[in-house]
């Protein structure tokens, strides 16, 4: 998965569009940007979504892939970050094995997510598998 430079992205929603706001590896230092942003912009009611990449040996238990997007909901109320995770809308999605050897990484499925959860044609099911290739479909 030499494709993936970048594991953790902030993106910020609303009816219409989404926007990607910060994007890198260190959680620490994409928050910072994040916040740093939120202080110099009227950004007050924003909801933004964090996604983290997470890479792992699908033959462990519990482990229903071998990459994994884990998404958090925020919501911006006087100019600080405060999570905000509503269900269906924050959890984990699970990329297995066979099917990233048929279908191959695309960038795009992180925007495919955001913009199910965001028009509501998906829910993350907690407790629950979430497989990638079966979200948003009924």
């Amino acid at each position: 998965m030499d494709q993936i430079k970048d594991k953790i992205y902030w993106i910020r929603i609303d009816k219409k569009k989404m926007k990607l706001l910060s994007k890198g590896n260190s959680k620490e230092e994409t928050k910072k940007e994040i916040i740093k942003f939120i202080k110099n912009n009227n950004m007050n009611d924003a909801q933004i979504y964090r996604l983290i990449i997470e890479f792992h040996d699908d033959k462990q238990k519990f482990n229903w892939g071998i990459i994994s997007f884990n998404l958090d909901f925020f919501k911006v109320v006087d100019t600080t970050l405060k999570k905000n995770n509503i269900s269906g809308k924050y959890g984990t999605i699970w990329f297995e094995r066979q099917w990233l050897q048929e279908n191959g990484w695309d960038k795009k499925y992180i925007s495919n997510v955001i913009n199910k959860l965001r028009k509501d044609k998906g829910d993350i099911k907690i407790p629950g598998i979430n497989l990638y290739h079966l979200f948003g479909k009924k």
